[in-house]
């Protein structure tokens, strides 16, 4: 697995949590900061995400920063 990155605006390291979502009726996955910050990846509701796609994914978002070029 990808290590997280520190939180871009304290630089703390965030937690990942994998939960159900009962107001989504689905799973996520969320990347959070003691600050506040923070990202949610749900999985899908007719193709279900495996844990791993959803952590991936949020991995993926979270670890991307404004100027991050993918060449």
């Amino acid at each position: 697995m990808t290590k997280l990155k520190p939180c871009p605006f304290c630089g703390k390291q965030p937690k990942m949590l994998n939960e159900y979502m009962f107001s989504r009726a689905r799973e996520a996955t969320q990347i959070v900061c003691k600050c506040g910050s923070g990202i949610i990846v749900y999985g899908k509701s007719s193709k279900k995400f495996n844990d791993e796609e959803r952590e991936s994914t949020a991995i993926r978002a979270w670890n991307t920063r404004v100027g991050d070029r993918d060449d």
